[in-house]
């Protein structure tokens, strides 16, 4: 996928008038990589570019592999013979009204204490949460089904921790359906898998999660986007929400700040790009969109990087504190849980943030002269 990439991305520098972004075939794209990002998220601006955003995913569907066909089936509704009542203990994460914003920013902050205070807010009464990707670790899965809400979560049926969320739902106030097994790899039936979720009663959040290593992610989140694409076409009482992450370049205070660590690979750039793009088309369109900013995480994935592992373990002495992942998740949920219940529109990737102290100006190079952390 490297040469679509670097073609979306010059695509999208194109929509604006602006030269080319990268070199195509470029030898140096691993070093580079991380400064075409960062220029275009200038380009963009602090609110995004629909211009930009529609050229690039242009480019990168017209790059992706067709996905197989797959026909519509039932769902596994075999969690969910039990009602939903109001949890014994908010799942909300208690956390210090003194955190600085470096920490968590002021409207993420305020919002978790909101959803504590209001813990009937998780059973969302006629909607249903449809978590792409609901094993993951970030995934709100767990934290949702545990505090009285609806989850359809999409996971392939062979995942090992698909029945650690059967469990889990067994003694949850929430309840949990599975989309059919048939339909539980995105990437083989993106089409049929929307057909499948536009059917399902009920107000929908969708909830993107997906991960996978490598160029996987890239196809992954182009088989999420058209997805999306399809099930807006058929139904508009829809909320999209994805998650950022801290290591990405972003508009901070009037200025773009990149935290963009070198050991992820320009893949994993590029997939949180297309949740971005999809983010500010659909915003323009009129669908309501949650796009907040995780903290950094100690997820299995980040611990297979022996450079990352060794850098966020360092990385408190410079301020930055990395987060276990069910604390993460548990932000994921929260936020999300507050954005269906108030009616402001929370900025992209700003609103609802915990940077962890990745934001902070100066650190990557305060950080590359002690750790192996970026570069």
């Amino acid at each position: 996928m490297t040469p679509a990439v670097q073609e979306a991305l010059n695509a999208g520098a194109a929509a604006l008038g602006a030269g080319p972004l990268v070199s195509p075939g470029d030898r140096g794209w691993r070093k580079h990589y991380r400064s075409a990002f960062r220029r275009l998220t200038e380009l963009e601006g602090p609110d995004g570019n629909p211009a930009v955003a529609r050229a690039g995913l242009e480019v990168l569907h017209e790059a992706a592999p067709s996905p197989e066909r797959a026909e519509p089936a039932e769902a596994d509704e075999s969690d969910t013979a039990k009602p939903s009542h109001a949890p014994a203990r908010c799942p909300a994460p208690a956390l210090s009204p003194a955190l600085p914003p470096e920490i968590i920013s002021p409207l993420g902050l305020a919002a978790c204490a909101a959803v504590a205070a209001h813990p009937q807010w998780w059973l969302l009464s006629g909607r249903t949460v449809v978590v792409l990707g609901a094993g993951a670790e970030l995934a709100p899965t767990l934290p949702l089904i545990a505090a009285g809400a609806h989850v359809h979560a999409v996971i392939r049926s062979n995942s090992q921790r698909r029945p650690l969320l059967s469990e889990a739902a067994s003694s949850a106030p929430g309840t949990l359906t599975f989309a059919p097994a048939e339909l539980s790899d995105i990437l083989a039936a993106p089409d049929a898998l929307a057909d499948h979720l536009a059917s399902l009663p009920g107000e929908l959040a969708v909830v993107n999660a997906l991960y996978a290593p490598g160029r996987t992610n890239v196809h992954l989140a182009l088989a999420a986007d058209r997805l999306v694409t399809r099930l807006l076409r058929a139904r508009r009482d829809v909320t999209l929400a994805y998650s950022g992450t801290p290591t990405d370049s972003y508009w901070i205070n009037g200025r773009v700040r990149d935290a963009a660590l070198s050991a992820q690979g320009p893949n994993y750039l590029a997939a949180k790009r297309i949740d971005r793009w999809r983010a500010t088309v659909a915003r323009v369109e009129g669908i309501r969109v949650l796009a907040p900013v995780l903290p950094p995480t100690l997820t299995e994935s980040v611990l297979v990087s022996s450079a990352i592992e060794r850098g966020l373990s360092g990385a408190r002495h410079f301020g930055i504190h990395a987060a276990p992942p069910h604390i993460a998740a548990r932000l994921a949920a929260t936020w999300l849980i507050h954005s269906l219940h108030t009616p402001a529109d929370a900025a992209p990737w700003t609103g609802y943030a915990a940077p962890a102290g990745m934001w902070q100006k100066g650190l990557l190079a305060r950080l590359a002269a002690g750790i192996a952390l970026g570069g």
